[in-house]
């Protein structure tokens, strides 16, 4: 079934192919006799209810050859699972959300998360039934042209925009909510570092970023009297991974580079013409 790509340069295009992630799960405690789930006890009833936790993160949808993935960090692709418990939150044409179970995206052949080894960054192939396609998921994956275009060091003098679901705000989670994921703009203060498996941003990153895809939007320059094209394609340069820290206060984001997606795209592919 034949699914439409992002090719966009507008950050409203952009933002269509950013996903929320949400892992619920009952709440446990642990002692000498064992591990114990948390339930509620409405006063004065025998009405109980389990006390639910959440785990969130961002991710994003990419289309590659005739093969849809999700991509997102190895860390928040750890917590994400199979079960109803499980969901991938999209935005829709008229501000809202809609949700639906991780399996149902991954479809009939049960895919699991790939993971790289070095770096991370996992994605997951999915395979949607083909009216899921058609009524919700046009015009929500990134091209990969977009990620081939991020996969060298991003110049340092060019503004960087996070896009995904800091603190997880942003993906419409009430009634009155617009599914707007939540913008950062930054640059890079360094090259590959750790062996060329991150870069480091000049601001931190925030809880829930992680996962996010980070753009450079080829933004035009705006003067009084000049409006100039930058010339440069939109490019994915990474995934926001974590944020470095010492005792003084001073942070600094880490982003995993666009390659190692590529890379996992590329070793799937070989193996599933």
């Amino acid at each position: 079934f034949a699914i439409a790509k992002i090719h966009a340069q507008d950050l409203d295009g952009i933002s269509k192919t950013v996903v929320f992630l949400r892992h619920d799960f009952i709440e446990t405690v642990s002692n000498e006799k064992g591990t114990f789930e948390v339930w509620l006890k409405q006063p004065n009833t025998n009405s109980f209810f389990p006390k639910i936790s959440s785990v969130t993160g961002t991710g994003f949808f990419v289309a590659h050859s005739n093969h849809l993935f999700l991509a997102t960090a190895k860390h928040v692709a750890n917590n994400m699972r199979f079960s109803e418990s499980d969901q991938v939150v999209i935005g829709m044409q008229n501000g809202k959300s809609v949700g639906f179970p991780i399996a149902i995206l991954r479809g009939a052949n049960t895919n699991d998360w790939i993971h790289h080894q070095k770096a991370d960054v996992s994605i997951l192939p999915l395979d949607p039934p083909p009216q899921l396609i058609q009524s919700y998921l046009q015009q929500h994956f990134l091209t990969s042209s977009i990620l081939e275009a991020g996969t060298n060091r991003p110049p340092r003098d060019v503004m960087l925009t996070i896009v995904g679901f800091p603190l997880g705000m942003g993906w419409g989670q009430d009634t009155e909510g617009d599914f707007i994921p939540l913008t950062r703009k930054t640059r890079a203060s360094s090259g590959f570092i750790n062996s060329g498996n991150l870069f480091l941003l000049e601001d931190p990153s925030v809880q829930g970023y992680s996962g996010a895809p980070i753009f450079d939007l080829a933004e035009s320059i705006h003067t009084a009297s000049v409006f100039m094209p930058s010339g440069r394609p939109v490019a994915c340069f990474g995934v926001v991974s974590s944020t470095f820290s010492d005792n003084t206060g001073g942070k600094m984001g880490a982003v995993v580079p666009t390659k190692f997606i590529l890379e996992l795209i590329n070793g799937y592919e070989s193996s599933h013409p």
